[in-house]
């Protein structure tokens, strides 16, 4: 099971899952674009991470 801290961050996932390296939550007008960036093996830098974009409409 996932945790998050009182931030909103998460601290924990299921066995297997690798941690994302950064989560970043961007609001703009009701939509809430989720960014995810996991490293790949051997990168230096975030420019060499993978993003994973989500985005979520809230009514």
């Amino acid at each position: 099971m996932s945790q998050v801290d009182s931030r909103g961050q998460l601290t924990a996932l299921p066995e297997g899952i690798m941690m994302p390296d950064s989560t970043h939550v961007l609001p703009r007008d009701g939509l809430y674009d989720i960014e995810v960036r996991q490293m790949r093996a051997g990168a230096r830098n975030n420019s060499q991470s993978r993003p994973y974009r989500l985005s979520i409409q809230i009514d």
